[in-house]
């Protein structure tokens, strides 16, 4: 968020826990957020929790926010208007079904959908998976 000073569309990839948004979430200029994660179990624990709405500050209730429970892969292949920032929030690949995430694919796509002064950011900790 610090490497643009346009956060008006935000789309975070996973995530559903909240804790990035809550992140993105201090910016008084975020005005759109879609949050895509494919569990929503996790949602709505996220949602429900006691415990994660503290830890999450209840970012999944903010009005800006437009959550999909869907699969990532295949909500960036709609036609979408583009984002200022994109944040990849999956789970460490730490084995190859999650590292089948990471893709050449994925990277493609998402940056279609960013815009050309925007800013993509992927949580990673494993360069091996």
């Amino acid at each position: 968020m610090s490497n643009t000073s346009d956060h008006e569309r935000v789309l975070i990839l996973g995530g559903g826990d909240g804790l990035a948004l809550r992140e993105v979430l201090k910016y008084p200029n975020v005005k759109h957020v879609d949050l895509v994660d494919i569990d929503p179990l996790v949602i709505g624990l996220a949602k429900t929790n006691p415990k994660l709405i503290t830890q999450n500050n209840c970012s999944l209730l903010d009005e800006r926010v437009n959550i999909h429970s869907e699969d990532a892969k295949k909500f960036i292949l709609r036609e979408l208007q583009p984002y200022k920032v994109i944040i990849i929030d999956f789970p460490d690949p730490v084995d190859p079904v999650i590292s089948s995430l990471y893709t050449i694919e994925l990277f493609s796509q998402t940056a279609k959908i960013l815009s050309k002064q925007g800013v993509l950011v992927c949580q990673s900790n494993s360069q091996y998976w």
